[in-house]
Order: structure tokens, then C-alpha cells, then sequence
């Protein structure tokens, strides 16, 4: 899978999730360039910080980062150079993010910070985002890391979360927008 291929599925997966939805506005076209731009920036940084696990036939992903790479920096010419639309959508997410990244951040010990995973709709259902989840946890394991934080605006995945061990650590709720649940696994 191309980044290009990857940065379209994360938009097409993520364009009703309540979170994006909420920072990127504007027609159906400017919120896909906000998104586009934005996971195209993440997964830059994952892929020079951190790593990528990316299912059989391209069928979904989880990217994550090392706690010495968190929390993650985006190179601000990157965000710069495009469309004001795009740059006021980053900004209320950069504030979202920076809450949650702050909370993350203020618990003990070395962690890896999931920051994307997501299954393509054709293939829910069929435990590739389990998959998906365990292959980024064992990485995680293997670099050391005690334990596994994520953010989660998305009450669909609540359930596969709980099922897999992990617990909530706190709900931060902003303006208008959508609760974003903190959760933790350790890596024993």
C-alpha cells in the first residue's frame, strides 16, 4: 500500500467520525483536503518515528509512535502551505490533540501511542482490526514499551477495546464536539 492509497483510506474510513466531522468544515471537498493533508502529515511522521502495520490485501492499518516521539510534531511548513480552510481545521484539531497528548503524556512509564488504525468498510467484521491492534502491540512489546495509549472518538470501537484489555482513562469533552475517550493497555 502507497501513502497516497493509505491517506485515502483513512479519509474515506474517517469522514463521519465525529471528531474529524467536527474540525473540518466546509463542502464535502474541503473537509477530504483537510483530512487528506492531515493523515498524510501522520503518517509521515509514523513512518520516520514510528511504525505502520498494514493488513492483508491493504485492508486496513494502525500506525503508532514511541513515547520519545510523542507527542508527535508536525513540521509547521507542512501545515503552512495549505488553504486557509485546511489550516483552521488543523488548528482546532492541534488544540484537541494537545489536550489529550497532555493527559496521555502525564501518566508513568514508556508507552507507545497508536495514533491511527482504522479496517476499510468493505471488511468490518472480520477481525482485522483485532489483528491489526495485536501486530501494533506486540511491535510496541518488542521496543520495549510497557504500555499502549490511543485516543478514541468513536463509541464502535469501545467494545473490541474492552474486549482486548484496554481501560478507559478519562473522557475529555470540548466545546460542542464529541467526547474523546483516553485508554491504556499495558504490555505485560
Amino acid at each position: 500500500m502507497n501513502l497516497m492509497q493509505t491517506t485515502l483510506l483513512l479519509v474515506s474510513n474517517y469522514a463521519d467520525d465525529p471528531l474529524f466531522s467536527d474540525v473540518f468544515t466546509g463542502t464535502k471537498v474541503q473537509q477530504q483536503r483537510g483530512m487528506e493533508a492531515y493523515f498524510s502529515a501522520a503518517l509521515d511522521c509514523c513512518l520516520e518515528k514510528g511504525s505502520l502495520v498494514v493488513a492483508p490485501g491493504n485492508a486496513g492499518l494502525a500506525a503508532w509512535l514511541p513515547n520519545g516521539a510523542f507527542p508527535p510534531v508536525v513540521e509547521e511548513n507542512v501545515i503552512r502551505n495549505q488553504p486557509p480552510y485546511v489550516v483552521k481545521g488543523w488548528e482546532k484539531l492541534r488544540i484537541i490533540e494537545s489536550v489529550a497528548w497532555d493527559q496521555l503524556a502525564s501518566y508513568d512509564g514508556d508507552f507507545g501511542f497508536l495514533w491511527l488504525w482504522t479496517v476499510d468498510f468493505s471488511v468490518r467484521g472480520r477481525g482485522y482490526g483485532k489483528m491489526l491492534l495485536e501486530e501494533a502491540l506486540e511491535q510496541m512489546k518488542a521496543e520495549g514499551l510497557k504500555c499502549c495509549r490511543l485516543m478514541n472518538a468513536n463509541i464502535h470501537n469501545d467494545p473490541l477495546l474492552s474486549k482486548m484489555g484496554f481501560r478507559e482513562l478519562t473522557t475529555i469533552h470540548y466545546q460542542n464536539g464529541p467526547g474523546v475517550r483516553l485508554y491504556e493497555k499495558q504490555l505485560g
